[in-house]
C-alpha cells in the first residue's frame, strides 16, 4: 500500500512563522531601525535559548578541540548573515526576499562540494542553474513592476543567502558530534564582533521613544517565535522526518510568505514573482532529487 502523506506538525509551524517573519520585519522597520532589531533580537535569543538548555540540563561548555569552529558558525549564521539581510529586506519586498534566500539550500550543496563534503553530478548543476535563472527573474523584475523593490536590496538579500550556506557548511561536521540547540546556542557570542558595533552605532543614532502596540507584538513574534520557537520546531521536525521532506517543507515558505505580504502589508504579488517561485521551487526540488539519488548510488552495498 503507498504511505499516506503525514503531516509534520513541527516543520508545519516553521513554515508559518518564518514565512510571516518577512512582512512582520518589514513592519516593525516604519519604528525600530533593522540594526537595532538585530542587535535585541540577538541577546533576547540568546538568553531564552541559554535559558532552555538550562532547563532541560543541556551542557553550554565550548568544547576545546572545537570552540573556534563554533564561534565561527555564529559569526557568518548570525554576524555576517543578518546584517546584508535585514538592510536588504529593507530594501526591497518581503516576497522577494523570501524568493532569493529560497536558493540558499542550493548554493550550501555547491559550497560543500567545493569543500569536500559532498560529491556534484552535472544533474544538480543543471538545476541549480535552473533556480538561479528564477532568481534572476525576480530580481529583473521586481524594480519595474512592483513596489518597493531595488535591485541593491535584492542584491544584499542573495548576498545573505551565499553567507548562510557558507555557514551551513562550517556547522555541518558540528552537527554530527553535538546536539544543535545547544550546539546553536554555543555559537550566539560569535557574532557580538559584529553586532555590536553594528547595534550600538544604531541605537545610541537612532533611540527608539515610542514603540506602539503592533510593533512590539510583532517584535515578540520575529524573536520568540520565528528565532527561538521555530529553531527548536525545525530540528525537532527534522529528527521526526528526514532531509529530504524537510527540504520539502521550506519550499512553502516563498508562497506563503508572499500570501502574508499581501494580506498583512496589502503588498500585491506580481506574475513575475509567481514566476520567479516557481522556477527556483522547481530547481531546488531537482537539486534535492538529484542529491537523494546521488547519495544512494554512493552508499555501500
Amino acid at each position: 500500500m503507498p504511505r499516506r502523506f503525514s503531516l509534520n506538525v513541527p516543520l508545519t509551524i516553521v513554515v508559518i512563522f518564518w514565512a510571516f517573519n518577512f512582512p512582520a520585519m518589514k513592519r516593525i522597520y516604519i519604528e525600530i531601525p533593522p540594526a537595532t532589531v538585530c542587535f535585541v533580537r540577538h541577546i533576547v535569543i540568546w538568553a531564552l535559548l541559554a535559558s532552555y538548555c538550562f532547563l532541560t540540563k543541556r551542557s553550554l561548555k565550548l568544547p576545546r578541540e572545537d570552540a573556534f569552529r563554533i564561534l565561527l558558525c555564529g559569526l557568518t549564521s548570525m554576524g555576517l548573515y543578518m546584517i546584508p539581510f535585514l538592510e536588504g529586506l529593507k530594501l526591497t519586498s518581503p516576497t522577494n526576499c523570501a524568493i532569493i534566500l529560497a536558493i540558499a539550500p542550493i548554493l550550501t550543496i555547491l559550497f560543500a562540494w567545493v569543500a569536500g563534503q559532498e560529491r556534484s553530478s552535472s544533474l544538480i548543476l543543471l538545476a541549480a542553474g535552473v533556480a538561479f535563472i528564477g532568481v534572476a527573474i525576480v530580481i529583473a523584475g521586481g524594480p519595474h513592476v512592483a513596489q518597493h523593490t531595488s535591485l541593491l536590496g535584492d542584491g544584499l538579500v542573495l548576498l545573505s543567502a551565499a553567507i548562510w550556506a557558507v555557514a551551513t557548511v562550517i556547522m555541518r561536521p558540528l552537527l554530527a558530534k553535538y546536539d544543535p540547540i545547544p550546539l546553536f546556542t554555543m555559537s550566539l557570542p560569535g557574532a557580538l564582533p559584529v553586532l555590536l558595533p553594528y547595534g550600538l552605532y544604531s541605537i545610541i543614532k537612532h533611540p527608539v521613544t515610542h514603540i506602539s502596540l503592533e510593533t512590539s507584538i510583532l517584535f515578540a513574534h520575529v524573536t520568540l517565535l520565528s528565532g527561538v520557537v521555530a529553531f527548536v520546531c525545525y530540528y525537532t521536525g527534522f529528527r521526526q522526518t528526514n532531509a529530504t521532506t524537510t527540504t520539502m517543507y521550506q519550499f512553502c515558505i516563498p508562497p506563503v510568505a508572499a500570501f502574508f505580504s499581501w494580506l498583512y502589508v496589502r503588498q500585491a504579488i506580481t506574475l513575475t514573482q509567481i514566476l520567479g517561485i516557481c522556477v527556483v521551487i522547481a530547481g531546488v526540488w531537482a537539486v534535492s532529487i538529484a542529491r537523494q539519488r546521488l547519495l544512494v548510488q554512493s552508499a555501500p552495498a
